[in-house]
């Protein structure tokens, strides 16, 4: 074939192979993005995607089973990525079924298993702690949630001596005598705990623990010498502890929240603690409360505590007791407080306050929550103008806590809605003093409508 003929099929073949050309770079362009990224790329979106949603609510489990049925590509990704299955949550939500499909979807992922609350029967919460604890070679965190009748005491008693040599992260609050009778806490069963937050609670019995003594409630066999953050809170009396009994040669972060914190206070040995919160029990009475009999005489055993913060407001104290307080922590650089408390520290006493002693403070973080009367902007003018010229110039002034419900009023004709901190006023009033930073500041915005029958509606 020549000729006119060749040219024609030529010019005919050339156009199918345009149009096959064409065809499969527009069904390539409908492609979603999303489903021409690298496998791994899809993974962490979609990863980011499941963890928009609380692992202990019900939609957790649903969101995925839902994001599977996008696309065939999804179907294959999320069923067969471990880290999307690896949270584990005992809760009357999630059956038994979903826990084995967790636990066998995650593969050999650590797991981060989560206690709820259980007011269901134990004949149903038993099989599940069953399939949990038969994997606690891989638990990387636990977390459990107040419980004092089911969940707990029938998780420590099936955990019984276990060993968890991948265990980091612990946080439980519960029954203060069911928590320290346990063994699975000891030191030699998680060789790898790093991080404890305790909530023990005074529970007089438990289904099936011995009372014991009162003084047994503190857990201080507990204590791995290993950690670097300890937190404890402690609603109740303990035996008391020997002068530097607890060794905790890593830890870098303590916050307690206890009865009698003096007792802790002498016993607890941290030589690297640089970040120390403290806060007073609810137990004590705010107007007997003394800082002098916690921190009196601790010498420089917290000198290397960098930054403090005072949880709650501490009032009728004398001046003895915020110089105990400025001692005992003697190398701060950063201090977190309230307004009120802060009042103590600036308090003069002749020519010097208790504050003088902190002579490396950098940054004064101020809690305004608990201020709802008298001038802020004055107090804090008055009492930043206590320190010398030099610590001011190099003082960073941080504001957070600024309730979100109530904001200045000071055009409203209702004297009632007056509020003592009008931000642009403080500012101006400690501009040139130090430097400052406001976090967190609830706006208000007054919003005008005006309608004409003429025009659009317009703001």
């Amino acid at each position: 074939m020549d000729g006119p003929a060749q040219q024609e099929t030529e010019i005919s073949r050339k156009t199918i192979n345009a149009e096959e050309a064409g065809t499969e770079e527009f069904t390539r362009s409908k492609t979603p993005p999303v489903n021409r990224l690298p496998t791994e790329l899809l993974s962490r979106v979609l990863g980011f995607a499941i963890r928009a949603t609380s692992p202990i609510c019900f939609e957790h489990g649903h969101w995925k089973k839902e994001l599977a049925t996008v696309s065939r590509l999804w179907r294959d990704v999320i069923p067969s990525s471990p880290h999307f299955w690896n949270i584990i949550n005992v809760a009357p939500e999630w059956p038994l079924s979903a826990v084995k499909e967790h636990v066998e979807r995650s593969c050999e992922c650590l797991l981060d298993v989560i206690v709820n609350s259980w007011y269901y029967s134990t004949d149903i919460l038993g099989p599940i702690l069953d399939e949990v604890v038969l994997h606690v070679h891989r638990w990387r965190s636990l977390i459990v949630w107040w419980d004092s009748t089911n969940s707990l005491p029938l998780l420590l008693q099936k955990l019984g001596d276990s060993t968890l040599p991948c265990l980091h992260y612990v946080s439980i609050c519960g029954p203060g005598r069911c928590v320290s009778h346990t063994g699975f806490l000891r030191p030699e069963n998680t060789p790898s705990l790093e991080q404890l937050r305790l909530e023990l609670n005074p529970i007089d019995s438990l289904p099936g623990q011995d009372a014991g003594p009162a003084g047994s409630i503190f857990p201080s066999r507990l204590l791995s010498q290993k950690l670097t953050t300890l937190s404890l809170v402690i609603r109740t009396k303990y035996a008391s502890l020997q002068s530097n009994s607890i060794f905790l040669p890593l830890l870098t972060s303590l916050a307690l929240e206890v009865v009698e914190p003096r007792k802790l206070m002498e016993a607890i040995v941290a030589p690297k603690l640089v970040s120390f919160s403290f806060a007073r029990h609810e137990s004590d009475n705010p107007f007997t409360f003394k800082l002098s009999a916690i921190f009196g005489g601790l010498d420089s055993k917290f000198s290397g505590v960098q930054d403090l913060i005072l949880r709650k407001p501490f009032v009728e104290q004398q001046n003895e007791d915020a110089v105990a307080l400025c001692l005992a922590f003697s190398n701060v650089k950063n201090a977190e407080m309230t307004v009120t408390a802060a009042e103590q520290l600036f308090h003069l006493s002749g020519d010097s306050a208790p504050i003088d002693h902190w002579d490396q403070l950098q940054c004064l973080v101020f809690n305004v929550s608990d201020f709802f009367e008298g001038d802020l902007p004055s107090t804090l003018e008055s009492l930043l103008a206590r320190l010398s010229p030099e610590k001011r110039s190099k003082l960073r002034v941080v504001f957070t806590n600024f309730p979100p419900d109530r904001y200045d009023k000071r055009n409203s004709f209702d004297e009632s809605d007056y509020i003592p901190f009008h931000i642009p006023f403080l500012y101006d009033q400690l501009d040139g003093i130090c430097t400052q930073e406001y976090i967190n500041v609830p706006i208000a915005t007054g919003l005008e409508l005006t309608l004409r029958t003429d025009s659009p509606p317009r703001l």
